[in-house]
């Protein structure tokens, strides 16, 4: 009968990697807290849709808007109303307040006005980030599509959260190994 003897090997783990995970979980985390918190504190997010708002706010950016009192929209604003169902995003032109209205314009719409009543006003937006509303939006796709689940897309999704761990565990390396002597 053969005799082994086995003891355990510690490696050295990677400091680097370390940092980079934890890293990466805080801003995470730390990122979905402060959405959370935005939202509750009346801070909402419109995909721009439509080319009017060019050049100032780009199709494809998400608009950050802020629900402020109907009173103090100011002219050269940007605000987002609700229309039909659907959200719009313009510079407002002419205030009427004492009427519970103002004209709004896209920058693209020379000829073009939209009356926004007091309950039709969404926000003013505060700022706008290129590209991100499509990205946003592509996702919002992919999991409801025409006011349905799209579960191809959850399935998608999922299937790579899935492959990330699975990469994530592979190249992940043991911090300890049995080694014969």
């Amino acid at each position: 009968m053969e005799n082994h003897n086995f003891r355990l090997v510690y490696k050295p783990y990677n400091k680097k990697r370390m940092i980079v995970k934890i890293a990466l979980s805080s801003f995470l985390i730390a990122l979905v807290i402060t959405l959370i918190s935005a939202y509750f504190l009346g801070y909402r997010a419109f995909v721009v849709r439509g080319w009017s708002s060019e050049p100032d706010i780009h199709y494809g950016s998400l608009a950050i808007d802020y629900k402020i009192p109907f009173e103090d929209i100011k002219v050269g604003d940007y605000i987002t109303a609700s229309f039909g169902g659907g959200y719009v995003t313009h510079r407002v032109e002419e205030i009427h307040i004492e009427s519970g209205y103002v004209i709004t314009r896209g920058n693209s719409n020379y000829n073009t006005t939209e009356t926004v009543y007091e309950k039709n006003f969404a926000g003013k937006v505060l700022f706008s980030i290129d590209y991100l509303g499509e990205i946003a939006y592509n996702i919002q796709t992919m999991i409801i599509n025409n006011n349905s689940v799209n579960f191809l897309g959850i399935f998608l999704i999922i299937i790579t959260m899935v492959a990330i761990i699975m990469f994530s565990k592979l190249v992940d390396t043991p911090t300890f190994y049995v080694k014969e002597y």
